[in-house]
This record gives C-alpha cells, sequence and structure tokens, in this order.
C-alpha cells in the first residue's frame, strides 16, 4: 500500500542532496530540516515520520557519508554534528555506532591520501582529529572502546596496514590525547583496553630501539606517545593487570627515557615539560597534584607564571606578583587534555587561595595576579576539547571570587574576558557567560561600591559581548527566565546598544519583515527600568525593521524632547547665583548638597568658555561621583552644548572651537570622564538631524580634529601586535604605553572595596586601555555617520575611517562587521556611499592579521583602492563572477582554493576557511557599483538581480561536471547576501515555466519524465537554494506562485511547482510569519484546484493525496472555505475523493 505513494515521495525529494555542504558556524545561517540526519542509517530524515511514513529512493535514501566526513573535517564540528546532523543527546550515552564508522574512515583516507606529506604538515590534521576525537567521546556520540577495536582490526588488514603505519605515531598521538581524557575524565577501566599493547606491536616491529627524538622539536611528543601509552597500559594496578608481554624493541629507548626518576632541568624553549606532564599525569587520580613526581613538571609550569616571592608594578602603581611572560601557545598546544584540565585547575586553586580574604597570600600587598599566570589562563580556555569542562570551571571561580568579595581578582578575570573573548564563539558559551555574569552584577555593584573602574569593566565586558550575539541569541535570551537580568538598570545607552544588535541581526538573518513575538514584552521590561531606550534619533528608525519601529514609535505618546531647553536657563540661573557666591570652600559644599548637581559640568562649561580657565573647587565636587551621576552629567553637558551653538549662530563656529577644547581638557587634561564613555553617549543621544550634526561635529572634532586621542592610537598601533597569542612581551608594551598615556588619574579615587580596606588606588590593568575600549564604540559612530543626511558627515567618515584604519586590526569580528553593515544599510551605501563605501571596506580588511585582502579578487582590490575622483563605471565580466563561484567552491571542498594555513582559527572570528571566505565573497558582490549614471535606489533592484542572474547562468552552463556542487555553492553564497540578490532565482524559475518545450506531455512520454534537462538543472540549483537560504528569501514563494498562476496551464508545470517548493514546506513552518505560511499553502492549493477544474489530469490521485498531506501535516481546516468552494467545479470522481478534506475538518484540525 505504501508503494502507491511513491509519485508524492518523488515530489517531496530533495534533488542534489548528495552534494549539499553546510556552513559550520555560519553566525546568521539556521539549519533547515534537511540536514537532519538518521542517527543508525545516516539516511536523510523523512518528513515528520511520527506522522506520516514516506518510502523515499534515489540519492535522499541512500547514507549521506560524504556529508559527515566533510564535516568532521571542520573545525569546531562538534556541536553541528552532535546537535544538528544527528540530534544526539550530549552527555546522555546516546552512542552512534554509525558515526564512529566513518570517523574510522576518515582516518583511513586520511592516511592513505598524507602519506608524503611533511611530518609538521602531518601534525596539523591529527592534532584537529585528537580534538575532535575527544570532543566526541567526551559528549558520548562515540566510545573510544568501539574506535581502538576497529583500528585493531584494520591493522591486521594487508590493504591498510601501510599507510597506517605510515602515520603510526599520529595514530598513537591522537589516542594518548583521547586516552588521557577517557580514563582521567569518564574513568573507563583500562583493563578493557589491553589490546592497544598488541596494536603497538604491529605498528612498531622493528628490532633495534628508535633514538630518542630532539626535544626542541614539538614532534617529539609526538614520537614519544606510543611509549606513553604502553607504559599507561603495562603498569598493574587494582583494577588492571597490565600487559604481560615485554614492550617492543623500538620503544626501549623511549621508555627507558620516560621512567627516569631524576628531575629534569625543564624549560618553555623545549618541549621536555610537555612529554614529562603528558606521562605522568596518566598515572595520577584526576586532579590530584600530591605526588612528587607528578609535581615537578607541573610546578616548573606554575613557577613560570607564578613567581610568589617577587613583585612588579603595573600601570597605575599597582604591585602584583612578578611574571610577565606567559606559557608559550606551541607547548600548550601539546599538553593532552587532562593535563590542560590539571593545570587549569591548579591556576583556579592558586587565584582562589589568592581571593579568600582569609588566607595570608590574599592579605599581602601583592593579592593580584600575575600577567603571565593570567594570559596563560586565558590561552587554556582555547580549546574545544575541553571547553565545556574549562567553562564549568571558570564559572565556579568568578562565582567564588565573588563570593571572597576580591572585586581586584574580578576585575581582572573581566577584562581578561574583555580582551581575550576568542573562546566564547559558541553561542551556547556566550550565552551561559552573559546571563551568569548579569547574576553576579548586583552583588558587585553593591560591594564594589561606586568605584568607577570595576563597574566601567563590567559595562565593558557587556559592550564587546553584545554584538556577538545573534537573532537567535536575542530569541534565547528573552525566553530565558533570567533573561531580563542582561539589561541595564542605569545605563540607558548599554540597553540601546542591546536594541541597535537586535535590529541589525533580524535584518542579516532575515526576519526583517517578521512579527518578533519576543520582542515586545522583553523591551516592555527594559522600558520599565530605561524609559529613554525607546528614544531613537528620525535618521536611526529609519533603519529598524517594521516590529521594532512599531514599538519605539507607540511606547510614549508624548515623546521627550531633546535636547532639554531648560538647561541653558538653569545654567544661566546658576552662574548668575555663583558671582554673588562666598569662599570656593562654600561653593563645593553647595553643590555636592543641592540638586543643580545634575548641571554641574555645564556649569563649568560655561566658566570655562567664558574665562579659559577650570575653577579650583571643580574636583572637590567631581571627585566622588558615581559613575551613574557622571553619565546623566554627560547627557545634560551633551545638550547644552547643543543649544550653546545653536544659540549662537553668528558665532558658532567660535563658540563650538571654545567647547571643544574645553570637553578635550575636561578628558585629558583634568580626568573628569572617560573619553570611551563621552563618545558612546554622544553617538547614542536622540536629536534631529540639525542637532546631530552639531553634537557628531563635536566628535569628529576630538577623534580627528584633536590629536591626544589619535596620537595614543598611532603609538599604540605602533608597538602592539594584534596576534596577542603569539605575543611574550604585550606585558612590557602594554605598560609602556600606559607610562607614556597615563589613564590612572580616573581611577584613583578613595574608595572602599570591602577587605583591602580605604584608601587611595586603583586596581590592576593588563590588557585594557583607551584604545582597545574605543574599538565597539567606533563601531557605532560608523553606523551614525552612515544615516546621518548631511553630506559634509560623509567628509567626517571618511577622515575618522583613515586616521584609525590601522586599529582595526584588534577588533574581534571586522569581516563580520563590514558584512553585516553592508548588508544593515544596502540600499542607503549602494546608492549613495560609493566613495564612503570603499574606504569603509578597506580600512576594516587592510590591517587584519588574517590577512584577507589576499583572499579578495584583483578585480576588487583595484575598485577600492580607486580614488574619490575616479569615475566608477566598473561592471565586472562574466569571467570575475565565474572565479568567485570556482574559489568559494574550491574552498568548501578543501581543494585547490585560497592558503588559510597562516590562520589560527582558535583566535579568528570565523571558526573555518569556509565561513571567512563565505563573507568575503559577500561583501564583493554587496559592493559591486551601480552605473555612475544610475545611482538610484529604482534601479539597485534590477542591478541586483543582474548579478544573481550572471551568477545564475554561471553555474547552470557548467560543462566540467561540477554543476551541482556549483548549485550548493551559489545557495550559501545567496544566504549570506541580501533578498534582492535571490530574486534572480525566482526569474530564472518563472523562465524556465514560460518556455513549454522544456515540459513534456504527461501521456506517452518516455520513462514518466515530464521536463528536460534545462528544467531539471534549474530544479537542482533551486533546492540548493532553499537549502541554505533564510527565511526572508524563501517568503517570496506566495507572492510568485500567486503573480505567475497562469504559468501553471498543464499538469507538468504544476508537478514541476509541487517539485520546487514540497520539500522545504517544513523550513517554512520552522521560520516565516503565520501570514507567508498561509499564503503559500493558499496559493499551492489554489494552483492544484485550478488545473483539476479546467483539465484531464492523467495522474489526480497525486494531487489527491498531496491535498491531504497538506491537511493533515500542516494546514487542519485552515483552507475548509477555498475548498468547499472549488469541490462544486471539479469532476465527479476526484471531487468524491476529496469531501474528507471538510468533513469533519473542525476535529481533525
Amino acid at each position: 500500500y505504501v508503494s502507491t505513494f511513491n509519485c508524492l515521495t518523488d515530489v517531496m525529494t530533495i534533488e542534489n542532496t548528495e552534494n549539499f555542504r553546510p556552513v559550520i558556524g555560519h553566525s546568521f545561517h539556521t539549519p533547515s530540516h534537511g540536514w537532519k540526519l538518521d542517527q543508525t542509517t545516516l539516511i536523510f530524515h523523512t518528513v515528520n515520520p511520527s506522522y506520516f511514513i514516506l518510502q523515499f529512493s534515489g540519492p535522499y535514501s541512500k547514507p549521506q557519508t560524504d556529508l559527515m566526513l566533510y564535516t568532521l573535517k571542520q573545525v569546531s564540528c562538534r556541536d553541528f554534528v552532535v546537535n544538528t546532523l544527528l540530534g544526539l543527546r550530549q552527555g546522555k550515552g546516546t552512542i552512534c555506532p554509525v558515526l564512529e564508522e566513518v570517523w574510522l574512515n576518515l582516518v583511513k583516507k586520511t592516511a592513505s591520501a598524507s602519506e608524503n606529506d611533511y611530518d609538521l604538515n602531518k601534525m596539523k590534521i591529527w592534532e584537529h582529529f585528537g580534538g575532535e576525537l575527544s570532543s566526541l567521546v567526551f559528549c558520548r556520540a562515540i566510545h573510544i572502546k568501539n574506535i581502538t577495536e576497529a583500528l585493531l582490526r584494520e591493522l591486521k588488514e594487508p590493504k591498510t596496514f601501510s599507510s597506517l603505519q605510515h602515520h603510526r605515531d599520529f595514530l598513537m598521538w591522537m589516542l594518548h590525547r583521547c586516552f588521557s581524557f577517557c580514563l582521567k575524565i569518564l574513568h573507563l577501566p583500562k583493563k578493557e583496553f589491553l589490546y592497544i599493547g598488541e596494536m603497538i606491536k604491529l605498528l612498531y616491529p622493528e628490532q633495534t630501539p628508535l633514538p630518542l627524538p630532539d626535544m626542541t622539536s614539538p614532534l617529539c611528543v609526538v614520537y614519544l606517545s606510543a611509549s606513553s601509552l604502553w607504559a599507561v597500559f603495562a603498569t598493574p594496578s587494582p583494577d588492571n593487570p597490565g600487559l604481560q608481554e615485554s614492550p617492543p624493541m623500538a620503544l626501549i629507548e623511549h621508555l627507558n627515557f620516560l621512567h627516569m626518576r631524576q628531575q629534569h632541568q625543564f624549560s618553555t624553549s623545549d618541549f621536555t615539560v610537555c612529554v614529562r606532564l603528558n606521562h605522568i599525569n596518566n598515572f595520577v587520580p584526576s586532579f590530584v597534584n600530591a605526588s612528587e613526581a607528578y609535581s615537578l613538571p607541573l610546578r616548573f609550569l606554575m613557577e613560570s607564571i607564578y613567581m610568589a616571592q617577587q613583585t612588579t608594578v603595573l600601570p597605575g602603581n599597582v604591585q602584583v606578583v612578578a611574571a610577565l611572560t606567559p606559557i608559550p601557545l606551541d607547548i600548550l598546544d601539546m599538553l593532552t587534555a587532562h593535563a590542560k584540565l590539571n593545570f587549569i585547575v591548579t591556576i583556579s586553586n592558586q587565584i582562589t587561595k589568592m581571593a579568600n580574604p582569609h588566607d595570608q597570600m590574599a592579605q599581602s600587598s601583592t593579592a593580584y595576579l600575575a600577567p603571565a599566570l593570567l594570559e596563560t589562563f586565558s590561552r587554556l580556555l582555547c580549546y574545544t576539547e575541553i571547553d565545556s569542562n574549562s567553562l564549568k570551571m571558570l564559572m565556579s571561580l568568578i562565582q567564588q571570587v565573588t563570593n571572597y568579595h576580591a572585586f581586584g581578582i574580578l576585575c581582572s578575570l573581566f577584562e581578561m574576558f574583555v580582551h581575550r573573548m576568542q573562546f566564547v564563539k559558541q553561542t551556547t558559551h556566550r550565552m551561559t557567560m552573559l546571563i551568569h555574569f548579569q547574576n553576579i552584577h548586583v552583588l558587585v555593584t553593591q560591594r564594589a561600591g561606586n568605584h568607577p573602574q570595576m563597574l566601567y569593566m563590567l559595562e565593558s565586558f557587556t559592550m564587546r559581548l553584545l554584538p556577538l550575539l545573534t537573532y537567535q541569541d536575542h530569541q534565547r535570551i528573552s525566553a530565558h527566565q533570567n533573561g531580563t537580568k542582561i539589561l541595564s538598570s542605569s545605563v540607558e545607552e548599554l540597553n540601546k546598544l542591546f536594541i541597535l544588535t537586535a535590529t541589525r541581526n533580524a535584518v542579516v538573518s532575515g526576519h526583517k519583515n517578521a512579527t518578533n513575538s519576543w520582542l515586545k514584552p522583553f523591551m516592555e521590561h527594559m522600558v520599565q527600568y530605561t524609559p529613554a531606550v525607546c528614544e531613537w534619533s528620525p535618521y536611526t528608525l529609519n533603519h529598524f525593521p517594521h516590529s521594532f519601529l512599531q514599538f519605539c514609535t507607540s511606547t510614549s505618546e508624548q515623546p521627550v524632547v531633546y535636547p532639554n531647553r531648560n538647561i541653558a536657563m538653569m545654567v544661566t540661573e546658576e552662574i548668575n547665583r555663583l558671582n554673588q557666591a562666598g569662599n570656593k570652600h562654600d561653593l563645593a559644599k553647595y553643590y555636592k548638597e543641592n540638586d543643580v548637581n545634575e548641571i554641574f559640568l555645564c556649569i563649568l562649561l560655561r566658566k570655562v568658555v567664558d574665562s579659559d580657565a577650570l575653577p579650583n573647587y571643580a574636583s572637590k565636587v567631581t571627585q566622588n561621583w558615581t559613575p551613574a551621576q557622571l553619565k546623566n552629567q554627560i547627557r545634560n553637558m551633551i545638550d547644552f552644548i547643543v543649544l550653546e551653538v545653536k544659540n549662537n549662530k553668528g558665532t558658532s563656529q567660535n563658540v563650538f572651537n571654545k567647547i571643544a577644547n574645553a570637553v578635550n581638557d575636561f578628558v585629558f587634561r583634568h580626568h573628569m570622564m572617560p573619553f570611551d564613555t563621552l563618545i558612546f553617549i554622544l553617538s547614542l543621544r536622540k536629536y534631529s538631524d540639525q542637532d546631530a550634526n552639531i553634537s557628531f561635529y563635536l566628535i569628529h572634532n576630538l577623534l580627528v580634529g584633536k590629536t591626544q586621542f589619535s596620537g595614543r592610537v598611532s603609538d599604540f598601533v605602533q608597538h602592539a601586535s594584534a596576534d596577542f597569542w603569539r605575543s611574550i612581551d604585550w606585558v612590557h608594551v602594554h605598560t609602556a604605553y600606559h607610562n607614556k598615556f597615563s589613564e590612572h588619574q580616573y581611577w584613583m579615587k578613595k574608595e572602599n572595596l570591602g577587605d583591602r580596606g580605604a584608601g587611595t588606588f586603583c586596581l590592576p590593568t593588563y590588557y585594557s586601555n583607551l584604545c582597545l575600549r574605543f574599538l565597539p564604540i567606533l563601531d557605532i559612530v560608523i553606523h551614525r555617520l552612515i544615516e546621518l543626511p548631511p553630506k559634509n558627515c560623509r567628509k567626517w567618515l571618511v577622515e575618522i575611517l583613515r586616521v584609525y584604519s590601522r586599529l582595526f586590526a584588534y577588533h574581534d569580528s571586522p569581516i563580520t562587521y563590514i558584512h553585516d553593515t553592508l548588508f544593515y544599510y544596502d540600499v542607503l551605501l549602494a546608492t549613495e556611499f560609493d566613495f564612503e563605501k570603499r574606504v569603509l571596506v578597506r580600512s576594516y580588511l587592510d590591517h587584519l592579521t588574517c590577512k584577507p585582502m589576499e583572499f579578495l579578487s584583483p578585480q576588487f582590490i583595484k575598485y577600492l583602492n580607486a580614488g574619490e575622483n575616479d569615475t566608477q563605471n566598473w561592471s565586472p565580466s562574466p569571467g570575475y563572477f565565474l572565479e568567485l563561484v570556482n574559489n568559494m567552491n574550491d574552498v568548501i571542498k578543501s581543494g585547490n582554493g585560497p592558503d588559510f594555513s597562516h590562520i589560527d582559527w582558535r583566535f579568528n572570528e570565523f571558526g573555518n576557511p569556509v565561513c571567512m571566505m563565505l563573507y568575503l565573497v559577500s561583501i564583493e558582490l554587496m559592493c559591486i557599483p551601480l552605473p555612475s549614471n544610475k545611482m538610484s535606489s529604482d534601479y539597485l533592484l534590477e542591478h541586483r538581480i543582474q548579478i544573481g542572474s550572471k551568477l545564475v547562468n554561471i553555474v547552470l552552463s557548467n560543462t566540467t561536471g561540477h554543476m551541482p556542487e556549483l548549485c550548493n555553492t551559489l545557495g550559501i553564497l545567496f544566504s549570506a547576501l541580501p533578498a534582492s540578490f535571490s530574486k534572480a532565482v525566482y526569474k530564472k524559475i518563472a523562465e524556465v515555466l514560460r518556455d513549454d518545450a522544456n515540459f513534456y506531455d504527461v501521456e506517452g512520454n518516455v520513462g514518466g519524465v515530464l521536463w528536460n534537462n534545462k528544467a531539471q538543472n534549474v530544479l537542482i540549483l533551486v533546492h540548493s537554494f532553499f537549502q541554505h537560504c533564510k527565511t526572508d528569501k524563501i517568503g517570496f514563494l506566495p507572492e510568485f506562485i500567486t503573480q505567475n498562476m497562469n504559468l501553471f496551464s498543464t499538469e507538468s508545470h504544476v508537478v514541476y511547482i509541487l517539485k520546487l517548493v514540497s520539500p522545504f514546506l517544513c523550513h517554512l513552518f520552522r521560520n516565516p510569519s503565520v501570514r507567508v505560511r498561509t499564503q503559500t499553502l493558499c496559493s499551492l492549493y489554489q494552483v492544484m484546484m485550478n488545473l483539476l477544474s479546467e483539465n484531464t489530469v492523467s495522474n489526480p490521485d497525486l494531487f489527491v493525496d498531496y491535498m491531504y498531506y497538506i491537511k493533515y501535516i500542516y494546514a487542519g481546516a485552515e483552507f475548509k472555505t477555498l475548498i468547499e468552494k472549488h469541490l462544486p467545479t471539479l469532476p465527479a470522481d476526484i471531487s468524491s475523493k476529496l469531501k474528507f478534506l471538510v468533513i469533519g475538518s473542525d476535529s481533525s484540525s
């Protein structure tokens, strides 16, 4: 009976699945249902099997082994494999045998393909394998026993023995790393793995001892792994009888070296310490370091980063434990997972002792972290095989430090997060940290009092993390029971940044026109704390998605008017009172005790502008302001500045120059306010276009007109390396910078930090400086300058970008920022900002250490480098688009594409080459200029469709046999581009449907084929497009079907459109609005009803089955009225079959 539905299953089957390849770590890519694989067969899941069982055929019904192999090769693939592809429950013991089989195949293929590589090249590949194997074993997706038993069987096969033996050292290294994890963390009994001895004897048959390796090379750890494994399983214990046979002769010298008891002279310039620590770590209980043998290498590492008897001085005259050089990353890379975890635990214990107020160490004057210890700690957190464990330890440590009220150490840990955040790429990690840190925010605020350095570090952490959130993160935050705790109850600018991030993510992720139902309750709660969060300048509101715009404009019936026009009058009154007052001491007391303190900065500004001198009593008033009070002062001062300039029209430039000089002195001479806080508030203040022009003229003047800040940036980028993970002298550069450009004066306030007592001091600074803190604020300034309508704002934008271009080398996610900026301001940048757009892209990409300019096409680089006055009529040829698509496809296939070997993906904003290349190619395509005589939004859509059509035609015209995989590549590209490009796909569908020659009559056709190869190729392309696309692009479907209803005139045409759409109905029901979903189903019903009522069809059962499928899986009784209207027009036999669509619909719905 099930076979009678074969026609329906053909319609429901996705084409080209064997060539589908996902993008791992694509921040705005939401995997559709099409990636789900069966856990036992690796066959694509059918549509909701609990309701509807279909028998699929063709590639769709075959194991997707190549897809799994491709995924396992990607860096940090664990979450995608476990959660998306297989749907396993991490840590719940859901072993997947088929995944183990694929992993073994990957090992064999890699061994066969890289036999002639140098050992150092092999090490990179096997290092990845070892990390991912440990990750998958730890989350219980595969079992190490099954893997090793299978490897032993393969070694006994002559076909595979040679290639595996050629990689024997790396194979042993991979297993050594994994076993150190399994035996200690998962507590697997050794006696179950005694066959490892047989494996080692097979791999090392030499009858003469192998020489000891060079200990200055990281390969020595690899070469000694087999000996260490043998020693692990040969040593008897209560639960392990040990290996009974003698060790292989080849490993005798290696084993003697490992068993030596005398103390080694360890050094961080060689890898002896790694060998010893990895080996000894196998013989001690988990997280215990009491053993003398164990303590030797670990003690050396700890003493290298924490010299308890020595001290050094950090910026601000803060005394800390002396140790400036961290453990090199090369050393840490060669440690096993369990050794890394033990190292993390040892560091955590040391920090806890320093934080404990009852410990003698914490009561010393050097109870702050050593710079080398903090830097090494941050490096240990970047390893994916231990990320879950290390994150739990870190959260526990932070909670403990908070409970001890050791806010100096806590501030240091927050600083590490702000400037070493590469280990928070995973969404789950970002969410965990964001909510966890905000949970302790209240306690920190209460106990740390008004100490600005601690509170500003908390704000800096939030400011750096919010732009990394995705649209899905915002939804999860709103759904979380403690989600509202991430909001700031006092800093309206942080809440505004949250909204800006959410609006940009909604557009980039394809939810621009969605209802965003999570938004209203979340923002209503936000408004309770900071009502001004919905107060936005009109030029910013113009770019908001509809749901955000609607909420912001409807929240307040009487919007607040900015600037506050009463401020000028209040300042004048206070100045007059000031002139009649007594001595300065009385004035200071008066301003401390009265409400006029809120406009004190305005008063000072007027005094400085009028007399060029700052009153002596100013510092007595400002020195004890809390950060919240200071921010309120700055907001009022900004309003006052705008009013002063407006009210002095005849002399506005002269007044402005005096004000700008005074504000600059407030920041850099008198240290009244942090520069980054001032610009942050300035850039987000709500003003009309004219008033905003004044505020941003002030920003431009402070950033470009004055040299205090730009000079700091120039000095910093000249000496500080952006590759901080390779640096060994960061502390020296950091200290030299602060000695030259001191920032500690602002933090030097009399505060009481609990057990530390009262006094004038500041907390230690390890990474932070004004230049680095300013980066996220500079991003905001650039966006506001793009939005501002005045033409001169574009000149300011270009000048700021050119002055600070080298600073972007230290940006957390510069390529993503450029991509999202081009995407969010697509129409505006394409039609009005051609030159400024080129400067923007070049400024952000030019100085990055990952060298993205090397991966851009020569034609595009030439376009970027063209001058402002150069006429730009660059119209790329078809060869340009072919090169782009081929390069992207080569990277996906790991073929002969660009060389990414210089990039360490652990410290890059992207996790793998595919993701980076996707963003870069998307940036190129979005930057292709309009013709100089057609710079209008009306022509932009046509221009984008032309570009999309060129891409489509290049792929469809491919004759090399790679067309199906190029379709997958094009689908990925369209997913990262604005929806206007994707209309080219719908245009191609309509083109195919209009040509009747593409379709055959149903009756008498050979083999039941209803369309030719041209139509089939378009079908493959469309399915690849739908597989990867975001919801805004698939949302064009109902409009397309409705507008082209006249094209579905024959049975072949209708089957074709059903074949195009049907496999992705599930995708529609997971993401877009109810309106799009309903319109799509309604249009499909309408097409089929029209066909059945007006024509004689040869296979009516297909359409009847399809309508019942829609009813019972998706629609219920939603279309009862439409069906009742059409039933009388249908032939009697078809009508009788469809009557159950309306009978009992109420109950079935």
